[in-house]
């Protein structure tokens, strides 16, 4: 249950990047905070996870909220339940917390409990222009370029 909710965050992160290729700042409209109403691909997720029909009826996805906001020379995204504007509330479920700088590297806890380490950067060789690469999925073989990207040698650990 936990993959959804990583490549729902990485494709919302990398939507807001695309969005914004041409400018150096991320658009008014996308602050603030936003209730995920559901998702499209969760009974299926769960099909496939083994579950059977009673109990996908009875398992539904949690109810998360988002909050995007400037903080700083970047700006700081927030994602789980226990959120009041952008302060967590005491005993909250906090499953993402991330200060980022668009076009700069930034290391992200995800729900599986590692440090995973993104980047978002611009190439006019790119489709939009925009590349999106998660070093710690490609190390563990998983799909990691939203994008292609014209090479690697951007994406470094520290």
């Amino acid at each position: 249950m936990i993959f959804p909710k990583i490549y729902f965050s990485l494709f919302f992160l990398f939507s807001l990047i695309y969005l914004i290729n041409s400018q150096e700042q991320i658009p008014q409209k996308f602050f603030g905070a936003f209730q995920y109403g559901n998702s499209d691909n969760w009974e299926g997720y769960l099909a496939a996870k083994g579950y059977n029909e009673e109990m996908r009826r009875t398992v539904k996805p949690p109810q998360l909220t988002r909050v995007l906001f400037p903080s700083g020379p970047g700006y700081r995204m927030m994602i789980g339940m226990g959120l009041q504007g952008s302060k967590w509330l005491p005993g909250a479920k906090k499953n993402a917390d991330w200060m980022f700088q668009l076009g700069k590297e930034f290391r992200a806890k995800y729900w599986d409990g590692r440090e995973h380490l993104t980047c978002s950067s611009r190439s006019s060789s790119a489709p939009g222009g925009v590349c999106l690469r998660n070093q710690s999925a490609r190390e563990h073989g998983y799909a990691c370029s939203v994008s292609k990207c014209p090479s690697d040698s951007s994406l470094h650990q520290n």
